[in-house]
């Protein structure tokens, strides 16, 4: 690396997006509830066409990595430049 070359990044923002992915998800648990309701209300020759509608709760486990690794290489970006900031001095 030459010398003055740096990484900025910017946690806030990280953070900012984990949390609008966490209301995503959010959402997506609520629609799954709502179709798990429909579920138990609908027959046998509906519930093909519903079982195509379920790719929500599919990816909500995705989705939640997602927020965790955004928060926690926010945190371990800041834990590392509390480090070099020790350095520094």
């Amino acid at each position: 690396m030459q010398s003055g070359t740096y990484i900025q990044v910017d946690t806030g923002k990280m953070r900012e997006y984990a949390n609008r992915l966490e209301w995503v998800r959010q959402k997506m648990l609520e629609i799954e509830q709502s179709v798990s309701h429909v579920y138990l209300n609908t027959k046998k020759t509906e519930l093909a066409r519903l079982m195509q509608t379920d790719t929500l709760s599919n990816q909500r486990y995705r989705l939640q990595q997602c927020i965790n690794w955004l928060r926690d290489t926010a945190a371990d970006f800041e834990a590392v430049e509390r480090q070099i900031a020790v350095f520094q001095v």
